[in-house]
C-alpha cells in the first residue's frame, strides 16, 4: 500500500485496535473491522485519491456492537462510514452508508462493486467541494 498517498492507514488501524474488546475478537468483528480498514485503505489508494483521515469508533446500542471507520464533511452534511455490526449471537456483518445533499443509501454486505461506489461517491464530492 501506498503509505505517501494515505498516511494514516497504520495510525487508523492502530487505533481500532485500541477500541475492541473482548467480546469484540471472540466474535470476529475486530478481525473483520480491521479487514475492512485494510481493504478500503487499498481502494482509495488504488483510485489514486489522497484521503482525509477517518475517524474510528465503536458505539453500542442495547446488545448491538458497531465498530466504524468514517469520513464526514461537516460544511456539506457529507458523510460516508463502512461499519461492521454485530447482535450476540450472530455474525459480524459490514455494512455502507452514504449520505451528501442529493443522494443517500446504505448497504448491508456491500459487493467490491458498492464499496468502490461509495469511495468514488464521496471522494469524487469532496475533491470537488475543496
Amino acid at each position: 500500500m501506498n503509505d505517501a498517498l494515505n498516511p494514516w492507514v497504520p495510525a487508523v488501524s492502530k487505533r481500532a485496535e485500541k477500541i475492541f474488546e473482548d467480546a469484540d475478537r471472540v466474535s470476529f468483528a475486530a478481525p473483520k473491522f480491521l479487514a475492512l480498514i485494510g481493504s478500503v485503505a487499498a481502494r482509495i489508494t488504488a483510485m489514486a485519491t489522497r484521503a482525509p483521515e477517518p475517524k474510528v469508533t465503536r458505539d453500542e446500542f442495547g446488545a448491538m456492537v458497531r465498530l466504524m471507520l468514517t469520513w464526514e464533511d461537516t460544511g456539506s452534511g457529507w458523510w460516508l462510514q463502512f461499519s461492521v455490526s454485530r447482535t450476540r449471537g450472530e455474525k459480524p456483518r459490514v455494512t455502507v452508508d452514504f449520505h451528501s445533499a442529493d443522494r443517500d443509501y446504505s448497504q448491508e454486505k456491500p459487493s467490491q462493486t458498492e464499496i468502490d461506489q461509495a469511495l468514488y461517491d464521496y471522494f469524487e464530492s469532496w475533491k470537488r467541494s475543496g
